[in-house]
């Protein structure tokens, strides 16, 4: 973290001039004209959210307080039709409707016998589903018992436990013989912190024992051990540890960490997305999130194998998502499966007469959540101690699911939502392609994870969409991408993509990064919001830049003379000329390349590098001849760069879709750009930013049709002085233009409440900048507001757990504000200037 004596220090001297922080200024100035009477785009209350999705053990050993993993018992139970084979658990064989084939996909399964638990002693322990204490998580645990035995759990790679707290211990247990059990808390020096008796009646039947424990010594790598004395048997269905103080409000206590669920309140969220993410398809249809299994006593919950790869409990259901929502003032927002499998694995598709269960089971989960008591599942939310509706105000229909059955199936969703709760906004899985064949929709969800360049490129990527159809929540987003598990780069360049959305606020009425958490330990997504140990929680730097935005969410903006400090465009990178198509058959002749210099360069088709696809060549003609191919690709050799134009013919011989012809691609193919001919069925072409093999859509978008089947078209795509030209059959249908460099990205607004002006700078360069700001359109400018600054010392710099808040604003007072003034930006620093402005 940045020293506060600087910014004290800067804020004494404000009264003598009007320039900001750090004496020592070697950028050049820069100059913005702000009028605070030019009212421009509203940003919305809803504007900034949050999403929770159990990944990266974000929930099971994260947020939620339990500290006993596989607590009961069911982290083995298969999900219908899977098998395991060669440690992988193995999915059925199904028809994937996106890519047109038989699929069958395997995933990572555990080799522990027991998980989370091991047996010592002159015992045996076998899973079993005999007389479960609930049919809806029936497996126990029996453990077989010569003299003694213990049975011990370390949780989620160690418990932090902390002397003279009290925790809860639950243990369902049905003793069997003359066995005697003690729980006993073991720290990381194997000495005992705790112990005491566990009194279960031998009666054959269950006894759920609830006491508390309180260590005498703080541990962080500690262990639950229940000790069994005396030949017997000795059943367990669900044991359960949690510190007795976690987060409550109004009486009611949530299985939450404090100070996770702090963390969390503290980004000051205006709505919660929930479960996911692609745990709400599954990795297929019968590993899908079932919210009805959430509900109800924790123990008798099954929880499910997520497409993340483990087992998840469900402790953090469908009433504590909604209890929670309620607590921080957030609006619930529900993603509903619409009867779809994950596009990324089975991506598998309930039959015709089964979309009806599908439709019912969202309709019972808004009914939940809204319904009056005297209704079905309103009756349930009032018998689970909320008579009251829940704050819920989004349906999102799907998750990333895509294609013609996506739409059918979204608009069939849509008009029985609708006619039932009209109030309510309803999402599509849509992006910046448009709606295709839905019919109406109130939001589409684009999602980008990028390259910390594609964020500060495209900060205007939104501002020439059309309004009116419909607008946008920006539901995942993050820079996940050449900055190792996030720095302070990445940081910056949502801080200016943020911006972008906020300056669209009539179009992008909300957005949630993602992923949201991580248990460092459990990492499956390379960068993530929050860190959390056993005994810590951390926010990234990316974190403070989401909670800045949020704090200081103007109600609208205002006129900027400029939004970013532009330097001159950088151009296309050199690389290679690259084919390709989307589940079609397609035929391309006659490649060349003709350069600056006027030479034309022929490409030979029988030198490429199939990289996907099923190629061939005759007769000098290219074919990828795969149907069921999913983004088939090939390149050539040859490096071009500079200005050059390529030239070819196509034919679409089968298939709904047409090509791709990419350029100033890398020696993977997996970054440059591509002309996108005939997406999304034949009703988009574009060109596309390609980054790890995704690509982007840009500002340069049409949405025409231009494929004629079975005729050859001429493809003439020109690259000079960093902009793109395509043409098909002589006709321009799109440009595309290298964004310039900037190296301070700027939005301005307008704070109603506490009249103020509130005015956000990024600073990406390793220099201070001086910002030289004018301010019309006010009555009266107070010389006196306020600062907030994130800033490091390298575009490298993170937070870690030994150093949490390394990164992290810092807030000062400033006296030099007034008509004209100039503000000196910290090098790599996101800053929110707040001035006191009557209007």
């Amino acid at each position: 973290m940045r020293k506060t004596a600087i910014f004290a220090l800067s804020a004494i001297l404000a009264a003598a001039c009007t320039t900001g922080p750090s004496s020592e200024v070697v950028a050049p100035l820069d100059s913005i004209s702000i009028n605070i009477s030019e009212k421009c785009a509203g940003i919305s209350p809803d504007m900034y959210g949050i999403f929770i999705e159990e990944i990266n053990n974000s929930g099971d050993g994260g947020m939620y307080a339990e500290l006993v993993r596989n607590k009961s018992f069911e982290d083995l139970e298969l999900p219908e039709g899977y098998h395991v084979e060669d440690g992988r658990l193995v999915t059925p064989l199904q028809y994937h409707h996106i890519r047109g084939e038989m699929v069958q996909t395997a995933h990572p399964w555990p080799s522990d016998p027991v998980p989370g638990w091991t047996l010592e002693g002159d015992a045996t322990m076998v899973l079993t589903k005999e007389n479960p204490m609930f049919e809806s998580a029936p497996n126990s645990l029996k453990v077989n018992v010569g003299s003694q035995a213990v049975l011990t759990n370390g949780g989620y790679w160690g418990m932090y436990l902390q002397k003279g707290m009290d925790y809860e211990l639950r243990v369902i247990v049905k003793p069997y013989g003359d066995s005697d059990i003690a729980v006993r808390l073991v720290g990381a020096d194997g000495g005992i912190l705790a112990e005491k008796p566990l009194e279960a009646a031998r009666s054959g039947e269950w006894n759920d024992v609830r006491t508390v424990i309180t260590p005498e010594a703080t541990s962080d790598s500690s262990t639950l051990a229940l000790v069994i004395n005396g030949k017997g048997a000795v059943s367990f269905d669900y044991v359960s540890l949690m510190p007795a103080e976690r987060y409550s409000y109004n009486g009611v206590t949530l299985p939450l960490r404090n100070d996770v669920a702090e963390m969390l309140a503290d980004l000051k969220p205006s709505f919660i997305r929930w479960p996911g993410g692609c745990v709400v398809e599954g990795i297929s249809l019968q590993a899908r999130y079932e919210w009805k299994k959430s509900l109800g006593d924790p123990a008798s919950r099954p929880g499910n194998y997520n497409p993340w790869g483990y087992h998840c409990s469900f402790d953090f259901g469908y009433h504590e998502m909604l209890s929670f929502c309620e607590s921080i003032g957030a609006k619930a927002l529900f993603v509903c499966n619409v009867g779809m499998g994950c596009n990324g694995r089975q991506g598998d598709l309930c039959s015709e007469d089964e979309i009806q269960f599908y439709i019912d089971d969202c309709l019972d989960a808004i009914e939940y959540a809204l319904g009056p008591v005297d209704s079905e599942w309103g009756a349930a939310r009032a018998a689970a101690g909320h008579p009251d509706p829940f704050p819920l105000a989004f349906i999102e229909v799907g998750n990333e699911n895509e294609g013609t059955q996506y739409e059918r199936h979204y608009n069939i969703f849509h008009k029985a939502i609708k006619e039932k709760y009209p109030e309510l906004t309803l999402i599509c899985n849509n992006g910046m392609f448009g709606k295709g064949s839905i019919e109406e929709t109130d939001m589409i969800d684009p999602h980008w994870y990028v390259k910390p360049e594609f964020f500060f490129q495209n900060t205007h990527l939104f501002d020439n969409v059309k309004r009116g159809d419909y607008t946008a929540y920006v539901g995942e987003y993050g820079v996940n991408t050449d900055v190792g598990s996030g720095c302070m780069i990445g940081a910056l360049a949502e801080a200016a993509w943020i911006g972008g959305m906020e300056r669209n606020g009539d179009f992008v009425r909300m957005c949630s990064f993602a992923p949201l958490m991580e248990n460092p330990n459990g990492r499956l997504w390379p960068v993530n919001l929050i860190w959390m140990n056993s005994s810590s929680v951390l926010g990234r730097s990316s974190y403070y830049v989401q909670k800045m935005a949020s704090t200081n969410r103007p109600d609208y903006n205002v006129k900027c003379s400029a939004y970013e400090n532009k330097v001159d465009s950088p151009g296309y990178k050199p690389g290679r000329i690259s084919l390709g198509t989307n589940h079609t058959v397609s035929e391309f002749k006659e490649i060349t390349v003709t350069t600056a210099d006027g030479i034309v360069h022929s490409l030979d088709p029988n030198a490429i590098k199939a990289l996907r696809g099923d190629w061939s060549v005759s007769g000098g003609v290219l074919r990828q001849n795969s149907l069921l191919a999913e983004g088939s690709l090939c390149t050539f050799d040859g490096i071009y760069e500079g200005n050059y134009s390529i030239d070819l013919k196509f034919r679409r011989i089968k298939g709904d879709e047409g090509c791709y012809v990419g350029f100033a691609m890398d020696e993977t193919a997996v970054n440059g750009y591509r002309c996108s001919i005939g997406g999304w069925d034949d009703s988009i072409t574009s060109i596309e930013l390609m980054m790890s093999g995704s690509g982007f859509s840009l500002e340069s978008q049409a949405n025409c049709s231009v494929i004629k089947e079975g005729v050859w078209q001429s493809v003439h795509v020109e690259v000079k002085d960093g902009t793109s030209t395509l043409h098909i059959d002589g006709k321009e249908i799109t440009r595309h233009h290298v964004p310039s460099e900037s190296v301070t990205y700027y939005t301005a607004g307008y704070d109603e409440k506490n009249s103020e002006t509130v005015i956000k700078v990024v600073n990406r360069g390793g220099e201070v900048f001086p910002l030289k700001v004018t301010l019309e359109g006010a009555r009266k400018i107070a010389r006196r507001g306020k600062v907030i600054t994130l800033a490091a010392y390298g575009e490298r710099e993170e937070n870690t757990f030994d150093e949490p808040m390394k990164i992290s604003p810092v807030e000062s007072p400033w006296n030099g504000f007034g008509k004209n003034f100039t503000y000196n930006l910290e090098p790599y620093s996101y800053t929110v200037l707040r001035i006191k402005t009557n209007r």
